[in-house]
């Protein structure tokens, strides 16, 4: 998507060059944002950074889309890089808390090909829906919308789980204690 609004919007005689300082500033705001996403594993629960990086990526990516200027292109671009790292680092510790040990092998097996597939699925509709029936700021909001739904469905799927996981816990402790 970013070499596509480069090229057809922002900088069509520069869209390459443009396109190697939006991997740099990718590349630092996602060391960054691990950074940063490392803290606020410490102060959130791993549902909720979830929740918020889908949340703000989403948004981020959207407001990239929309953006009148490449310089505030790039400046979404760096958002999404910082919120990015946050779903990661929520996925990453939560994923072996929720899996058993045994199955964990299996569970990433599937993980990696259905991950491809979207992939493959998204980049189809792409090239047959752009620029003919949908602009690159709409394809934008596409996805970001996406990510954006995704996160409010986990808010309000997710503490059910927790409850579960923690009603589960007490339960456990209070029969160690008997």
């Amino acid at each position: 998507m970013p070499m596509f609004i480069l090229k057809y919007k922002f900088a069509p005689h520069s869209y390459e060059e443009m396109n190697i300082y939006i991997g740099i500033v990718f590349g630092v705001t996602v060391m960054i944002g691990s950074i940063l996403g490392s803290i606020l594993a410490k102060k959130f629960s791993l549902q909720n950074l979830i929740i918020i990086g889908l949340i703000l990526t989403g948004l981020g990516v959207v407001a990239a889309g929309f953006s009148p200027s490449i310089i505030l292109y790039f400046t979404c671009i760096g958002f999404t890089g910082l919120a990015l790292p946050i779903i990661n680092i929520g996925i990453g510790g939560w994923f072996p808390q929720i899996v058993d040990r045994k199955m964990m092998g299996r569970v990433q097996g599937w993980i990696n090909p259905i991950n491809m597939l979207f992939h493959s699925l998204t980049l189809g509709a792409i090239a047959l829906l752009y620029p003919t029936y949908l602009k690159i700021e709409w394809i934008h909001a596409i996805v970001g919308i996406s990510l954006a739904v995704v996160g409010v469905y986990f808010a309000i799927i997710l503490p059910k789980f927790r409850d579960e996981k923690s009603t589960t816990k007490v339960e456990i402790e209070r029969g160690v204690s008997q």
